[in-house]
């Protein structure tokens, strides 16, 4: 039997794009290796790492709002790491602690988890030692000398999108046999669904869903 020959990025965009997702946490630290990665850091200490993930949801929370999680009744570690910083109850230094204490548990060890195998892409992108460091791969360099820009436009997308489907649960939307109620019903919050583009095209790999030519991004509608 011949086992595909999966790209580094192959294997990035199967865990971004493809992962089951009850939070927002596994796209926000997608992000942060890259941006580490792009910054030529390699071995990243478990407080470097913290302030770099913390920066990330806390630039994402101050732009909008927005649930992180499936649960409507919960908040995550992350919105309330924040939301403590943000009315003067934690200090930065405080707040980057917490999230190495607190906020990793079950991210970093999964990272590399698609759907529920947890094998098939193990270790790819890092190795971590708990409460220490992790190391960053040549995996992620590599995938960041190819159209770096696509891969934070997909990454923005997801999470954007990881936070409507959050948000129509909180809202507990009915859902309707009839498409017309289903557009009709808080009609008045309907959302431009164009910036998730990216995230879309992340999917189909840069190629038209019908006609499978190759797609400027220029030349994109959502359909």
């Amino acid at each position: 039997m011949l086992v595909p020959d999966y790209s580094n990025r192959d294997y990035w965009k199967a865990i971004i794009l493809y992962g089951l997702n009850n939070a927002t946490y596994k796209i926000a630290l997608g992000k942060t290796l890259l941006e580490l990665a792009g910054r030529d850091v390699t071995h990243v200490p478990w407080n470097v790492l913290s302030e770099e993930f913390l920066k990330q949801y806390k630039d994402r929370l101050d732009r909008a709002v927005m649930p992180q999680q499936t649960n409507p009744s919960r908040q995550t570690v992350m919105e309330r790491i924040i939301s403590q910083f943000n009315h003067g109850h934690l200090t930065w230094n405080e707040a980057i602690e917490r999230v190495g204490t607190d906020a990793f548990n079950d991210v970093i060890p999964r990272f590399h988890n698609i759907v529920r195998d947890g094998e098939f892409a193990k270790d790819k992108f890092y190795e971590f030692h708990p409460n220490n460091q992790i190391i960053i791969k040549d995996s992620v360099f590599d995938i960041l000398q190819d159209r770096p820009y696509e891969l934070f436009e997909e990454i923005d997308a997801r999470w954007g999108l990881l936070e409507g489907a959050f948000l129509i649960n909180r809202d507990q939307f009915d859902l309707e046999n009839d498409i017309r109620n289903i557009y009709i019903q808080k009609g008045h919050e309907r959302k431009d669904i164009t910036k998730n583009i990216p995230f879309l095209n992340g999917y189909q790999n840069n190629r038209c869903f019908y006609c499978s030519e190759p797609m400027d991004i220029a030349d994109i509608h959502v359909d």
